[in-house]
């Protein structure tokens, strides 16, 4: 019961909706925080500031000394030390010292104003706490301490010193004995820096000149013998024109490898003619056959005569015999041997032949060997080449180690100058150094003394009532949504139908759930009429001719929704309609109807079965019938009536003379009188007052009515507020 509303979903209209609906809260909150910002800026007393810069030039440490110096190959930047130093000014500024003397030079009563009401009760309970009680003097000291500010410029040397205070005399004059005091104290410093012995392994600093003029005289030196050697290096063997020479060098080795790579191309192609030429030369024989003539066997042409004899005889037998006789077969026999004969002596013909030589292969002999000849000159070539190669490449690395040579020295003598000028540096510093102790000199240099402030930082009207105006409307939409978010009352119809899980018949706006009779307006409403349209066409039930009107608690509007109700259902088709006033606990119909146009109802006799102290009685509307009642008309326990069965035959006996009969009765939470009626209804519709009941005292009579077995069958919002205007919604 203790959930809060967790709406699956929200929309632009949601917002807005909550925007319009806390309008009140919004406004009076808004205008409630800009004017106590207004009251606070037009209450609080002026701040002014004075602000003084001091530039901070280059100690004693780092006098004399370039931005940079270049020692050996490494550039030495004084900067860190710079910072260092700008630090240590600062922590000087903010030391307690200061404070102590421009309080006791200005005097603690001076600064009395600057303690307002509210700083002194706080001290007060803070000193009750503590038990730490401070005096006039020391919480002077805590002021100039909290007031006031210094710091470093844009990364340069100047420091700046402000104090911000009530009495703009009192702001300069504080800064103004800042600025003295800190002078002051920090030529303290330095003479005790000064005054410390200095380390066993370091020469003091009176004694620096004199060191550092013998170390310039012999970085002097070393400049000179550096000088020297590199002049006498550029004059021997044409040095000067070093870069020049490299270059010929370069250009001629080039020159050379390309000639190098061009005749080892060639090389390599002879060398491919040479092995194609020899490939060739194993193909071809050196010897060919110039002329061939065939020499014929005479025992061939002696056998094939005899063979053609013997085929004759063969023939002739053919005629006289038959072919397998002995005759014919002794002739076969010595035809194969005579072809056996002959195929024997073919294989002794012989031919008679002369050969010569090939020309083609002593063509590609000579080919080859001018193929060989060739490569031996192209090879001699390339011989000779690579000697004047590796010549041009000596010279080269005798030109480049010339050239580190001359790189070195003139390495050498710009790190013996670099050394000279640190050391006269060194120099120059400590004579500055000497100077100043001597002098009692400070470093400081004030840029700009202390400001008389012209016009107060703090109030500035404009940009507090800007931000005021901000930060109120942002706060007035943060509490308006607080509010809205722990709000549990039931607003609006998807509320409802999420958090209930029950459909909305229908929502009245406010302004029109009075009885429309009361102003002797007898038309039945639309809205109404929708409302009556639902509860006819119930998905999965049938329609409603006995309908419960309840509440889950008093005044929501119960009654005068159920006479609404009623009105509307007589323009249904001329329906005849009885409303019956069964809210025993507290009735309120009949004060509704009685005054109306000041008529009391009339009697209206229908042969019902009789209750006692129930009538019939008419209205001004026509085809509206009501039962009323007082809470002594009747004598009977409302549970006891509304279970008995002569109520039965009397809401049985009522269907059969009207076509609806709605129960107006008492809420659900407080009795079970709705419950009861619930049971012999054919609809029950809850009456929930829109932004009123909270949804928890409405589920808790949901799950009443479902517990006695009737689920209410609809919701109706009562005086529902519609906050958007309707042209602001037609645009969401």
């Amino acid at each position: 019961m203790n959930e809060r509303k967790k709406p699956s979903k929200q929309s632009l209209r949601d917002f807005f909706d909550v925007l319009f609906r806390r309008k009140v809260l919004i406004a009076v909150f808004f205008f409630t925080t800009v004017l106590l910002c207004v009251a606070g800026i037009l209450f609080k007393s002026p701040e002014y500031r004075s602000i003084a810069r001091v530039m901070i030039k280059q100690g004693r440490e780092n006098a004399g000394i370039d931005s940079s110096i270049v020692a050996a190959t490494t550039v030495v930047s004084p900067s860190t030390e710079r910072r260092e130093e700008i630090l240590s000014e600062l922590a000087i500024l903010r030391s307690r010292t200061l404070a102590e003397h421009v309080v006791a030079n200005l005097g603690a009563e001076r600064f009395e104003s600057e303690f307002s009401w509210i700083g002194n009760a706080v001290r007060l309970l803070d000193d009750i706490i503590r038990k730490n009680v401070l005096t006039d003097n020391e919480r002077a000291i805590l002021l100039v301490e909290k007031h006031l500010r210094v710091g470093q410029v844009a990364e340069s040397n100047v420091v700046e010193i402000a104090f911000t205070a009530r009495s703009r005399d009192l702001a300069r004059d504080v800064v103004d004995r800042l600025l003295t005091g800190y002078r002051d104290l920090h030529i303290d410093v330095h003479r005790k820096i000064a005054r410390m012995p200095a380390a066993p392994q370091e020469p003091s600093a009176r004694s620096m000149s004199a060191l550092y003029r013998q170390l310039v005289h012999k970085r002097r030196r070393n400049l000179e013998v550096a000088e020297n050697k590199l002049q006498a290096l550029k004059t021997k063997g044409g040095v000067s024109d070093l870069d020049t020479q490299i270059r010929a060098a370069i250009g001629q080795i080039t020159a050379l490898q390309d000639r190098v790579d061009g005749l080892n191309a060639e090389i390599a192609k002879t060398d491919a003619q040479i092995a194609q030429t020899g490939k060739k030369l194993a193909e071809l024989p050196k010897q060919i056959p110039l002329e061939k003539r065939l020499v014929r066997n005479e025992q061939i042409r002696r056998l094939e005569d005899e063979l053609l004899t013997l085929q004759l005889d063969q023939a002739r037998l053919l005629t006289l015999y038959k072919p397998d006789s002995r005759q014919v077969a002794d002739v076969r026999l010595r035809i194969k041997q005579a072809k056996e004969a002959i195929a024997s002596a073919q294989r002794k013909t012989f031919d008679s032949e002369t050969s010569g030589i090939n020309q083609n292969h002593l063509a590609l002999e000579r080919a080859k060997l001018f193929a060989e000849t060739e490569k031996a000159g192209l090879s001699k070539q390339v011989e000779w080449l690579q000697k004047a190669l590796d010549a041009r490449n000596k010279k080269l690395v005798a030109l480049s180690q010339k050239e580190k040579d001359l790189d070195a020295h003139t390495r050498q003598a710009d790190e013996s100058k670099s050394l000279l000028d640190f050391a006269v540096n060194k120099l120059n510093q400590s004579s500055i150094e000497k100077t100043q102790e001597d002098a009692k000199v400070s470093n400081l240099a004030v840029v700009q003394s202390a400001s008389m402030p012209l016009q107060p930082i703090t109030p500035r009207p404009t940009l507090f009532v800007f931000l005021s105006v901000l930060v109120a409307g942002f706060l007035s939409l943060v509490a308006a949504f607080v509010v809205d978010y722990f709000d549990h009352a039931l607003h609006n119809e998807w509320e409802a139908e999420e958090l209930l899980g029950v459909p909305v018949l229908g929502s009245v706006p406010e302004g029109q759930g009075m009885a429309r009779v009361l102003s002797g307006d007898t038309r039945p409403s639309t809205l109404y009429s929708k409302i009556g349209e639902r509860l006819q066409h119930r998905p999965s039930k049938g329609p409603a001719r006995i309908i419960q009107v309840t509440g889950a608690v008093h005044k929501e509007g119960v009654s005068t929704m159920a006479l609404n109700l009623a009105t509307a259902l007589t323009r249904r088709d001329a329906a005849r309609v009885l409303l019956v006033d069964a809210n025993l606990r507290r009735p309120v119909l009949h004060h509704v109807l009685n005054g109306s146009a000041g008529e009391v109802p009339s009697p209206l006799d229908l042969d019902l079965p009789q209750i006692p102290g129930v009538q019939i009685q008419t209205t001004p509307v026509a085809n509206l019938f009501v039962v009323l009642n007082t809470r002594d008309t009747l004598e009977f326990e409302p549970r006891t009536l509304f279970a008995s069965e002569s109520f039965e035959q009397f809401l049985r006996a009522a269907a059969e003379k009207f076509d609806f009969i709605l129960l107006d009765s008492a809420p659900v939470n407080p009795y079970f009188d709705a419950a009861a009626l619930a049971m012999v209804a054919d609809a029950t519709v809850l009456v929930v007052r829109a932004g009123k009941t909270r949804w928890e005292v409405v589920r808790s009579a949901v799950e009443g009515l479902r517990t006695a077995g009737r689920a209410p069958d609809g919701l109706i919002l009562n005086r529902r507020v519609y906050a958007i205007p309707e042209f602001v919604y037609s645009r969401l």
